[in-house]
């Protein structure tokens, strides 16, 4: 599997896509594999 990017998006279309959500997954490489999960909260303003 290769690596996937995030499509372009205009600020009002991230916005309302980080709104809808609170979990989101970071991955890491190093000597092995990482993925963790990384929880947040959006108010409209700030992450």
């Amino acid at each position: 599997m290769g690596i996937v990017k995030i499509p372009l998006m205009t600020k009002e279309e991230y916005d309302e896509f980080i709104g809808e959500k609170f979990l989101s997954r970071i991955a890491f490489s190093g000597e092995y594999p990482y993925i963790a999960p990384f929880l947040y909260v959006f108010d409209g303003e700030h992450l």
